[in-house]
């Protein structure tokens, strides 16, 4: 009978997180996208920054063949000697009229980023930041590394997900110490 029991509990407390779960992921049936091809309409909303030795420049028209796999046109291409030089922009999650009082739950940045063999470094180190735009606090930073190698590799680098601390953010990619990178594309998504 004790086995049973166990059993039997063991099946309702399975269909009971099953039915939570579901009904979980139903209440987010809201998402926003902001996806930027880095074009001529938005290039405004982009920003450099580099230290000394580094450099940042946005390549437009210019269609860039790292290999025979892919092609990048319109892009930033980031170099830092030492220290840090970035790429980044401002990101306005809206709030949904319907919801206007909720938090949206998660989000999430995205962007390829592409390492340039031709830089002359040995390795480097990118990361990609989502910043509170009125305290300039992290939210959230992932971080790659790339070692020397004679072909280019395209990485998309994604954030964890992470709860949107304000409307009102900033995305940025940057480069620490040496080395070069290629970024194009990037997107954030939200779930409601």
């Amino acid at each position: 009978m004790k086995k049973i029991f166990y059993n039997f509990s063991r099946v309702f407390a399975l269909v009971f997180i099953t039915t939570m779960l579901t009904m979980a992921h139903s209440a987010k049936a809201t998402t926003w996208t902001l996806t930027d091809n880095m074009s001529s309409s938005t290039i405004g909303n982009w920003s450099c920054w580099s230290g000394p030795y580094g450099s940042c420049k946005y390549i437009k028209g210019e269609t860039w063949a790292f290999d025979t796999n892919f092609l990048f046109t319109d892009f930033f291409k980031v170099f830092g000697s030492s220290g840090w030089s970035d790429v980044g922009r401002p990101v306005t999650i809206p709030y949904i009229p319907q919801h206007s009082n909720q938090v949206v739950e998660w989000c999430k940045a995205q962007t390829t980023v592409v390492y340039d063999p031709f830089s002359g470094t040995s390795n480097n180190t990118v990361q990609l930041e989502v910043i509170k735009a009125d305290s300039w606090t992290y939210v959230t930073t992932t971080r790659k590394s790339f070692t020397h190698s004679w072909s280019s590799e395209k990485y998309l680098m994604s954030t964890a997900w992470f709860s949107a601390p304000a409307k009102d953010i900033f995305v940025r990619l940057g480069v620490i110490d040496r080395g070069a990178i290629a970024m194009n594309d990037l997107k954030v998504t939200c779930s409601y």
